[in-house]
């Protein structure tokens, strides 16, 4: 994953542009930001503009992405410190990152609503891609006695990208109607198989060894009557 640039000049700017573009898409479509709407929303030069970036739509990108990116990051975490309740600890991430999501909808309808293939969603993309590298690799470092090519992992790492924008944009087409936990439960049944391997005690995994989806809700239930979480 990039450095993140930490200089406070550099991030009192950032944030700036990422401001403006959340003032801009609540007026306009998210593709047809400009520069120029951009900057002087802003309040910085083309020249700034520039020195963080090449489009209007990453900034846009940033928005809904730094709404997800601590959840994108406990992701990463609960599969470098994955025993056998991992899924479970996956489950209860997932449903997080879907309640801020639904807690921020009229900004997200607003990136989401037009084409899928939009510049915007590549961006999304693009920031999406570097957080499930992370995880991907996390996955392979767990894997006992299974040697997986670079290809297995190209498309793995495709696969969650896609995915999760596939669950936005799919949740939004039916107005958020259903529960995260719904939504969730839905995303299990077709969630790509390697994704539900279970853990061994010791954190080692098996893509021969997956977990039934029921499994993994009927736990779930039971933990939320029993008044459980998981750590």
């Amino acid at each position: 994953m990039a450095a993140m640039n930490t200089d406070p000049r550099y991030i009192r700017v950032r944030s700036r542009l990422n401001d403006a573009a959340l003032e801009l898409v609540m007026q306009k479509p998210a593709d047809s930001i400009t520069v120029s709407e951009l900057t002087r929303t802003a309040g910085v030069s083309r020249t700034t503009f520039y020195q963080h970036g090449e489009s209007p739509a990453q900034f846009v990108a940033d928005v809904v992405v730094d709404i997800i990116q601590p959840h994108l990051d406990e992701f990463v975490e609960a599969i470098s410190h994955a025993s056998e309740n991992y899924l479970l600890r996956w489950r209860e991430i997932y449903v997080g990152m879907l309640v801020a999501l639904k807690d921020n909808y009229d900004v997200v309808n607003r990136i989401f609503a037009g084409h899928r293939q939009s510049v915007v969603i590549g961006y999304v993309s693009e920031r999406l891609t570097q957080t499930f590298e992370a995880y991907v690799e996390e996955f392979q470092a767990r894997l006992e006695g299974e040697q997986i090519s670079e290809l297995w992992k190209e498309m793995a790492i495709a696969q969650q990208v896609y995915n999760l924008v596939a669950v936005i944009v799919a949740w939004l087409r039916t107005d958020m109607e259903e529960s995260p936990e719904v939504v969730v439960n839905t995303y299990l049944t077709l969630a790509p198989p390697w994704q539900l391997a279970r853990f061994e005690d010791g954190g080692t995994l098996s893509l021969k060894r997956t977990r039934a989806v029921s499994d993994i809700v009927a736990d779930s239930y039971r933990l939320k009557t029993e008044g459980k979480t998981l750590g």
